[in-house]
């Protein structure tokens, strides 16, 4: 039950009875010919869940029936490369996983070197300073007096007004 067609899982060997509600599908494999890891992502793969959309049945809570579960293809293939299989998709998803972490702290490397830059650029400190320059008050008066020393009056004989 839920967002068709739900999540598969694998509930832990060795771990207590659970109470399984009318929500959830159980099933059992036997472990020598079937590998668990290997059914659990099959069952959450986009070639199962088509698979499911087409038989799940309701209006408010769609659900899919035992019956109708018993009905969906399910690759075969030898124990070895069910486990070979599940090898691989591991491997993947460690990577996967890994990737996300170095991206992650990628993206906090990146978030205060931006601040760090932003800190610098305002104080003054991004670039070498010549203590030759004036000070900003002084070159912003200085292009005022300048700017309104060279303005022409308009047909009317006010000045425009300064931008700057």
């Amino acid at each position: 039950m839920g967002d068709p067609p739900g999540d598969c899982a694998i509930y832990p060997l060795g771990s207590p009875e659970a109470v399984i509600t009318a929500d959830c599908l159980k099933f059992r494999l036997l472990a020598e010919y079937c590998e668990r890891g290997f059914y659990s992502s099959f069952i959450n793969s986009m070639v199962c869940r088509k698979q499911l959309g087409f038989i799940t049945r309701g209006v408010a809570q769609k659900k899919i029936s035992v019956e109708r579960f018993k009905s969906i293809a399910v690759p075969l293939c030898s124990l070895p490369e069910q486990q070979e299989i599940v090898r691989l998709l591991d491997e993947q998803f460690e990577a996967i996983e890994r990737n996300e972490r170095e991206l992650d702290a990628a993206l906090k490397r990146s978030e205060a070197l931006r601040r760090s830059i932003l800190k610098r650029a305002f104080s003054g400190r991004l670039v070498p300073q010549d203590p030759a320059d004036e000070p900003a008050s002084q070159l912003l008066a200085r292009l005022r007096a300048e700017q309104s020393a060279t303005t022409q009056p308009n047909r009317r004989g006010r000045k425009p007004s300064a931008v700057l």
